[in-house]
């Protein structure tokens, strides 16, 4: 693919944006500037399909990146992996590196914003059984209100299943200017990398974070590629065979299967659809998973709508319990199986050898990934991140209180990693996780010599 790059400047010019967000005063102003090398995906790309993406994504950015700040109440329960990113936890610097050590860089990975529902599966198959029981006269008040829920969701998405809604573009955008806030000497100018997978959620955080780092600092260089090229190093839940199979048919899903048959409740069905129709007590149970699955992505789309109409916090919670569950075992080493952890390898070395670099005159000041929670929960669990592993041995019910979806890939989950170097010339490290600094060897120490971290990494590999 040709590549050229751009500085996008922030000025003044009255457009409305999409997505029925009121008027904001806003210019993007292209100022082409040297092309450097850099990952691409090659193929048969051309300079023209190059600039119709380029149109694209300007027309995006002044659609989306005036979204208003949007403040969310903690919920009482855990919301899952669609709880909004919790941006009020941004810790500094200072709190664990003292002014004798220099920030040299940043390596970064990073789940996509907010998003809508991924698809329009769960919404499609409760309206079929509540229309359903609406046939058989067994549909409830509760399953009408229900379906007027449904309708106002389907309203909202607008077809825009699985994309990046305003409320990512305020997290990506937020998450920009808490990367230049904690370094912003290293930030002022030099070469930023950023690759996405080829997902349009993920791009679009992309570009949207690398927007908002370059009209903080416009002498930033930040180049930025995505697409299928980058699927073994992001995607490896799908391109790893091994990893594959253990998904479709590993042995996680027995437990998880009976852990839901035991713990999650028929009751919200019931409430809903009656019981005139023949409904058994499996389908009772999906019927509640897929509610709780519609509920929890409430508050990143900013439908208004409280899960206490429709579940007690007990159902709530029994359900996320399983979703939580079903997660823990698919993307995390456990007692059944450490095949997430090894397919999650490729990455883990990219980082390693990114951070070589650190300090180096060919470093860039910053290193971005940008890719899912699938790709994120087994880094973390091979990485034996704190609260991103945990042996149930064989009590599941346990894995609830210690390991957490909704803490681990919040949306716009990520882990910010900045390399420092000493007077001496050492290279220290220090990792934080969703805002907050982590201990990454789990030995109480935040700040440690790279070569230490180094050594500890490739022991997992």
């Amino acid at each position: 693919m040709t590549s050229t790059f751009y500085r996008l400047r922030l000025t003044v010019l009255t457009l409305k944006r999409c997505n029925d967000i009121s008027p904001t005063e806003m210019r993007l102003k292209a100022k082409k500037y040297h092309p450097f090398h850099h990952k691409a995906e090659t193929n048969a790309t051309t300079r023209l399909r190059f600039i119709g993406r380029l149109t694209v994504l300007v027309s995006l950015f002044i659609c989306t990146l005036s979204a208003p700040a949007q403040k969310h109440e903690p919920n009482s329960l855990p919301a899952g992996s669609m709880t909004p990113y919790d941006l009020t936890q941004d810790e500094g610097l200072a709190m664990v590196a003292g002014d004798s050590l220099k920030p040299v860089m940043i390596n970064y990975v990073a789940r996509h914003g907010a998003r809508f529902l991924s698809s329009q599966n769960k919404v499609s198959d409760l309206r079929a059984e509540l229309l359903k029981a609406k046939q058989y006269n067994s549909l409830t008040r509760q399953g009408s209100a229900f379906l007027q829920l449904l309708d106002n969701v389907e309203n909202t998405t607008a077809q825009r299943w699985g994309a990046l809604d305003s409320l990512g573009v305020v997290e990506e955008e937020t998450l920009a200017r808490q990367m230049v806030n904690l370094c912003p000497d290293l930030l002022k100018q030099g070469r930023v990398e950023a690759i996405a997978t080829y997902v349009p959620r993920v791009v679009k955080s992309m570009y949207v974070f690398c927007h908002s780092l370059c009209s903080l600092s416009p002498d930033l260089q930040i180049s930025t590629s995505e697409g299928k090229c980058y699927d073994s190093l992001l995607r490896f839940f799908d391109t790893d065979t091994l990893y594959s199979s253990y998904l479709k048919k590993g042995k996680w899903k027995g437990v998880y299967n009976e852990f839901v048959r035991q713990n999650v409740p028929e009751a919200p069905a019931h409430r809903l659809v009656g019981n005139a129709f023949g409904v058994d007590s499996q389908r009772y149970r999906k019927i509640s998973l897929d509610m709780y699955a519609v509920l929890q992505s409430m508050r990143a789309t900013g439908i208004a709508a409280d899960y206490k109409q429709w579940m007690t916090e007990d159902e709530y919670e029994r359900c996320w319990q399983a979703a939580n569950l079903k997660h823990y075992l698919q993307r995390t080493a456990t007692d059944i199986s450490a095949i997430p952890d090894s397919a999650a390898r490729p990455l883990l070395r990219s980082l390693i050898a990114s951070m070589d670099k650190a300090g180096s005159d060919n470093a860039p000041v910053a290193d971005l990934r940008f890719a899912h929670a699938e790709t994120l929960m087994p880094l973390f669990s091979l990485m034996q991140l704190p609260e991103c592993r945990y042996s149930a041995t064989d009590n599941y019910a346990s894995v609830s209180r210690y390991w957490k979806d909704s803490d681990v890939v919040p949306l716009g989950a990520n882990l910010l990693i900045v390399s420092l170097k000493s007077p001496s010339g050492e290279i220290y490290v220090c990792m934080r996780l969703n805002g907050k600094w982590v201990a990454p060897m789990r030995n109480g120490k935040f700040l440690l010599p790279y070569r230490q971290l180094r050594s500890f990494w490739l022991s997992k590999l």
